[in-house]
């Protein structure tokens, strides 16, 4: 297992792949473990905020000395995104993770990168074309970046391979496979683990059965005290198993009022005692001083069943 503490710059863009590069700079990453252990010296106080920007991801990642983003939602919301960094005081982006490449998680990345100095970014292995991924590299090419695609190879053990941004340690989970049966993009998914002292926050792109049950197969620490649920809180057979692994105390559904999450999706939730915040009501906060976690913005309690219930998320899509 290879583990890296990424704070240099990228540079230059290779074509194919494209703008990708599976080469990593040079680290040493403290130790860490899973949420209820130690992971040295605790860091400042750690703002995770998820953005509402519909049925996408837009995740940032921010303490006094860093700045990481996870997805940057669709291209339709990307000005906003851009103005809710500039409220957030962001200059530069240390790590930008793009964990696949859907319209709603990739969408938004070229005006990200036209408008912020970004100093690493990370992707999976890209299994689709689309006009935003072409403008996504475009936009590296265009500042001289490259992207640095994460590599099953890189990421043996339990742990991923493992960056550090301010004291926050980042635990990446790639795909094992570079084909899947069902969905593939989804499926390639990067799965990050971000720790901060006793905190563990878990973000899972759109991955599908076939992932979750690979992550647990290999046995990634998926402890956390937050998960960002799946695929934007669509039913899947084995959400049980993943929240059992992960056992969360509170999670994030980053759903919209047209493409609402499933109501089994919010059973299961509940079932195992998580209480579940939704972007459609509002952007969510995460604040952890590596002790506790403080929550902020509007749960599913507030919303009518009827009103929560969505017959498309409820579409098996385990096939």
């Amino acid at each position: 297992m290879f583990s890296f503490l990424l704070l240099a710059g990228v540079t230059g863009c290779t074509g194919g792949g494209e703008g990708a590069s599976s080469s990593f700079p040079a680290a040493g990453a403290a130790e860490t473990s899973g949420n209820s252990g130690q992971a040295g010296g605790y860091a400042n106080t750690l703002v995770i905020t998820y953005m509402d920007v519909g049925k996408a991801d837009a995740i940032t990642l921010q303490n006094s000395s860093s700045f990481v983003m996870i997805d940057t939602g669709s291209a339709d919301t990307a000005s906003q995104v851009v103005s809710e960094l500039r409220k957030m005081g962001c200059t530069s982006i240390d790590a930008l993770y793009i964990t696949h490449f859907d319209q709603d998680h990739v969408g938004g990345a070229a005006e990200v990168i036209r408008n912020f100095d970004v100093q690493n970014i990370f992707v999976t292995y890209q299994s689709k074309d689309s006009d935003e991924i072409d403008a996504f590299y475009q936009a590296m090419a265009d500042k001289g970046y490259t992207a640095q695609e994460i590599l099953a190879e890189d990421a043996s053990g339990g742990e991923g391979v493992r960056m550090q941004y301010g004291g926050i340690e980042y635990s990446v989970y790639p795909p094992d496979l570079r084909e899947y049966d069902n969905d593939e993009s989804n499926n390639s998914s990067l799965v990050i683990r971000a720790q901060n002292g006793h905190n563990a926050f878990l973000f899972t792109g759109d991955i599908e059965k076939e992932r979750i049950e690979e992550l647990l197969n290999d046995g990634r620490n998926l402890r956390c005290d937050v998960i960002k649920m799946p695929h934007h809180g669509r039913k899947c057979s084995r959400s049980d198993d993943l929240i059992v692994s992960a056992q969360p105390a509170e999670a994030v559904i980053t759903s919209s009022d047209e493409e609402r999450e499933s109501e089994k999706t919010l059973e299961v939730l509940r079932e195992n005692n998580v209480k579940t915040y939704l972007t459609r009501l509002g952007e969510v906060k995460a604040v952890s001083d590596g002790w506790s976690v403080k929550m902020s913005g509007h749960t599913e309690a507030a919303v009518p069943v009827s009103a929560s219930y969505s017959d498309t998320a409820d579409t098996e899509y385990d096939q």
